[in-house]
């Protein structure tokens, strides 16, 4: 009987080892998915504060 038990808490212990892994490995995964996110974030907001700068410069050459 000793010995099952044994043998579970060894079950159980690498079980565990298993999941704690599986789950740094979906936050490196999740941390690299919201940085790629962030990065086109940015680069979409870049774009449009350049569409906005350059609507207000053909606005004032026409209102000019």
């Amino acid at each position: 009987m000793l010995q099952r038990a044994g043998g579970l808490a060894r079950s159980l212990q690498q079980a565990s080892a298993g999941l704690s892994s599986a789950l740094a490995d979906a936050s490196r995964a999740l941390n690299s998915e919201t940085s790629k996110i962030n990065s086109t974030l940015e680069q979409i907001q870049q774009i449009n504060q350049q569409f906005k700068q350059d609507y207000r410069a053909q606005d004032d050459a026409v209102g000019s």
